[in-house]
């Protein structure tokens, strides 16, 4: 990770500091304001992997995973009653191969199938989609949370918050492996709308076989010729108490951010068990 900027920060006060600090030098002057996202981590060792990475599938080409998310796409539309309009593998094959196309597809905000990728990331199925936040709170819920019922907690343990900036004249070269940031316009999960989601998807282009999936830590040693910076803000564990109850109080916790029967059980259980 080379060009990850790590840091380390003894309070939740300094990391909101260095943050606003960041934030405000980059939208000096700036002729149209960069993205700003985070994605929140329970463990500092970890790094930015997505679930398709997991699977160790991280470099399938992109018409590849196109292909298998169209063939059980019949088993999701029929047990949810939702549809997706999808474009046939040929195209897609065809699209996927080639450079310019599909490079506009990327530096517009998108990918074929982009609505339906998101849905399949948001219950489970592997994704090339790493999901990342609007906001800096929410990013820390989801650093913090399992520090509250965690029984091995301690002292010397850190948790990593991640903020990606995309400079505004980032310019794609097949030289390299990039990270794309794409639109957060889309119909998706509800929880995409509260948890401010974000989703940063990582390609690269070979001659030969076209278009694929790259895990994003690769793409970090081009973050300086697009433009991108990316910070790793490691703090103590010992600050989930402060962190997790100011973020009750403005009613930012797991039912708020997942809306369901499941999230209210871990707020409740956070806020009376875990902070008490």
């Amino acid at each position: 990770m080379s060009n990850i900027n790590g840091v380390n920060v003894d309070t939740w006060e300094d990391l909101e500091t260095r943050v606003r600090t960041i934030r405000d030098e980059r939208m000096q002057n700036a002729p149209i304001p960069p993205t700003v996202i985070f994605r929140g981590h329970s463990c500092s060792t970890w790094g930015l992997e997505t679930t398709l990475e997991r699977y160790g599938k991280g470099e399938m080409l992109f018409a590849d995973y196109y292909q298998l998310i169209s063939e059980i796409r019949p088993a999701i539309e029929t047990y949810t009653d939702k549809s997706w309009t999808l474009r046939s593998y040929p195209d897609i094959e065809h699209l996927a191969r080639e450079y310019d196309k599909f490079s506009l597809c990327l530096t517009g905000g998108s990918i074929p199938g982009y609505e339906y990728m998101a849905y399949l990331r948001h219950h489970g199925f592997p994704s090339p989609l790493l999901d990342w936040t609007q906001s800096l709170y929410v990013a820390a819920y989801f650093a913090f949370r399992q520090a509250a019922t965690s029984r091995s907690t301690d002292d010397d343990g850190r948790v990593s918050i991640f903020m990606w900036i995309k400079g505004p004249n980032g310019v794609y070269s097949s030289d390299y492996d990039t990270v794309f940031a794409l639109g957060t316009h889309i119909r998706a999960h509800r929880r995409h709308m509260l948890q401010q989601s974000h989703y940063t998807v990582c390609l690269g282009w070979r001659p030969n076989s076209g278009w694929r999936f790259i895990p994003h830590e690769r793409a970090t040693n081009a973050d300086n010729v697009q433009g991108n910076m990316t910070w790793k803000f490691n703090i103590p564990k010992r600050e989930y108490q402060k962190v997790l109850k100011s973020l009750d109080e403005h009613n930012l916790n797991g039912f708020s951010l997942f809306g369901s029967e499941e999230g209210l059980m871990e707020s409740l259980a956070i806020k009376e068990m875990g902070l008490k």
